[in-house]
């Protein structure tokens, strides 16, 4: 299957995922307490949970236009039931994602429910989720990339 991807596009979003992941460590040391008296350190968890969780999507976005069949998903959630249908990321995981979909939409559009507490949760219990992701990708790239060969 010949896929057009944009690679510098796909480098250009993991490594905006990366540098989120990268930035959100840095507060992971405080306690919820530190943390929620640290209006920096709410404002950047939630901006940069939100970027990561967007770069995944526009990931997943970007790998399917260019699949012949595949096309633009109706809502954000479908896109990693689609990649997970391809064999990109695995069943399993791909509901983990679409739940990680579900809640960007919570920070941009339900943000004054979002509490500091599951911020705080989010930083410390699922940055792992967003490299898993990055590495599912980049195997998917590595696979395309022998294929073409």
């Amino acid at each position: 299957m010949e896929l057009n991807l944009d690679i510098e596009k796909v480098k250009t979003l993991m490594n905006d995922i990366e540098k989120s992941i990268d930035i959100l460590k840095k507060y992971q040391d405080l306690s919820l307490a530190e943390f929620q008296k640290n209006q920096t350190a709410i404002d950047q968890v939630a901006y940069r949970l939100q970027r990561a969780i967007e770069g995944m999507i526009s990931l997943g976005t970007h790998i399917l236009a260019k699949t012949p069949g595949e096309g633009i998903q109706k809502d954000y959630g479908s896109i990693f039931l689609s990649l997970s249908k391809l064999g990109i990321i695995p069943d399993d995981r791909a509901v983990v994602f679409r739940k990680m979909a579900s809640y960007r939409n919570r920070l941009v559009h339900d943000y004054y429910h979002v509490t500091e507490e599951e911020l705080h949760d989010k930083m410390q219990n699922n940055l792992g989720d967003f490299e898993e992701f990055l590495g599912y990708v980049s195997d998917y790239l590595e696979k395309i990339k022998y294929e073409k060969k």
